[in-house]
């Protein structure tokens, strides 16, 4: 805001003071009032000022802010290793550690002169004896092996593939190929006894790789129950 001059020059404040005091007391009250509010739109904004100084020289290690919020600010890393007074490096007596040449390395490439650096000839068809002076070096690479591994996943074949065809009022049905053995919607498997009637639970017995499902053992023979018709019974393996 540029500056504006005094209303008044100073003669006519004087003159003023003479011929209206009264007025000149109420300019001086008002005067007052406006350095009043005006003092504390300063202290207003010089709080705001500090307060946005402090936040921008906010950082991770004066808050509770991030270091990735640090930005290109982020002070140079410091060493917490002292000062030992030793030189950098291999000390002197130390027994080092290198990589020695081996004798049979995995594969060897023959580096063979084309031509002679003295007059240009060319050296391709010149027979050179394996035997004579050459410059060696070997080097050491780092081979990353691949590891791979297979996932077979087995799947076995339910008694029951689709479950809403099922009728509400079959509680069981026969297996298909067996008269004595049944099962439910649940896929529960059951064998009859012929003679008695009795029905029993069959319990799984493995896996069956030609009809990729389960087995089902047969109750007399693994469970201890009698049964008459155990030797005749098609379901118990020989």
């Amino acid at each position: 805001m540029a500056h504006q001059p005094a209303p008044w020059s100073r003669d006519e404040l004087f003159g003023l003071c003479a011929s209206d005091p009264e007025r000149v007391v109420d300019l001086v009250f008002d005067l007052w009032d406006r350095v009043n509010s005006l003092t504390q739109q300063v202290d207003t904004l010089t709080q705001k000022v500090a307060d946005l100084e402090r936040q921008v020289h906010q950082n991770s290690r004066n808050s509770h802010k991030p270091p990735s919020s640090d930005g290109y600010q982020k002070p140079a890393p410091k060493s917490l290793r002292k000062k030992s007074g030793k030189p950098s490096g291999g000390q002197i007596g130390h027994p080092g550690t290198r990589l020695e040449m081996r004798d049979h390395p995995d594969q060897i490439v023959t580096h063979r002169p084309v031509a002679c650096r003295h007059c240009g000839e060319p050296l391709e068809a010149i027979y050179i004896n394996p035997s004579s002076a050459y410059d060696r070096r070997q080097v050491f690479d780092l081979v990353a092996r691949i590891e791979v591994t297979a996932f077979n996943r087995y799947h076995i074949k339910p008694v029951i593939d689709i479950r809403n065809m099922w009728k509400d009022s079959d509680a069981t049905r026969t297996l298909p190929g067996q008269t004595t053995v049944t099962y439910n919607y649940r896929g529960a498997v059951f064998c009859h006894d012929p003679v008695t009637g009795a029905i029993h639970s069959m319990s799984n017995g493995g896996f069956e790789e030609a009809r990729q499902t389960l087995k089902k053992r047969c109750p007399a023979r693994f469970a201890g129950i009698s049964c008459a018709e155990q030797d005749q019974c098609p379901v118990v393996p020989d």
